[in-house]
């Protein structure tokens, strides 16, 4: 269950006062209570981070068995060898958690999603939103198909196109605006698990600042 050399990984660490930030790396070897991995990459800039010792990240990743998995671990030191790597805490076994794909974290977050209906395009603002669909508040008197309908969901570093259905008819609130619940009908596997990285990388800045 542990990652295993050459396997590619993310990282997630934030620090204080800032947003939670992505990287993906590359176990590079292990020992009894240490992993080896190469110098993170920030997913946004394509750049080198600049981790300290001793910094909290968390670390997930795709076993061989298809399943995803992820634990809280922290910077140890920076080493240099042929190439240099970083070393990682090695969790305990009993402590690397098996994500559920089928129960989606949903993270309260305010999006910018546009969507057609019958050659028609609209916009609207998410509520939350989670790997299995999005909650958005629309615009009065939208009727909305029965069928799915494109929607293109703008994360704050890439749009996510993905086809939505109606989960149940939307909820008139007291401004005039509507609850309007859907779920991902047709969405790329590698769009679905930008949200849900999304979405882990939300709750833990939320979790930080609810702790400060």
């Amino acid at each position: 269950m542990f990652p295993s050399v050459n396997q590619h990984i993310r990282l997630i660490s934030f620090e204080e006062k800032e947003e939670a930030k992505q990287y993906k790396a590359t176990v590079a070897d292990l020992s009894n209570d240490m992993i080896m991995i190469t110098y993170p990459i920030d997913e946004q800039t394509g750049r080198t981070a600049v981790l300290l010792d001793r910094q909290a990240v968390y670390v997930s990743y795709m076993n061989q068995d298809g399943n995803q998995y992820e634990f809280s671990s922290e910077i140890v030191r920076r080493m240099k060898d042929n190439i240099p790597l970083l070393q990682l805490r090695k969790p305990e076994l009993k402590d690397i958690r098996k994500i559920q794909r089928r129960n989606y974290v949903r993270v309260p977050v305010m999006l910018n999603v546009d969507f057609t209906i019958e050659n028609t395009k609209h916009s609207a603002m998410s509520i939350d939103i989670s790997g299995g669909g999005i909650l958005l508040l629309c615009k009065p008197n939208l009727v909305f198909p029965e069928a799915a309908f494109p929607t293109t969901i703008h994360l704050p570093d890439q749009d996510i196109a993905a086809k939505v259905e109606l989960v149940r008819q939307p909820i008139p609130q007291d401004n005039g605006l509507l609850k309007v619940p859907l779920r991902f009908t047709q969405i790329a596997e590698g769009h679905r698990d930008k949200i849900v990285r999304f979405c882990f990388a939300k709750q833990l800045e939320n979790r930080k600042r609810s702790t400060m």
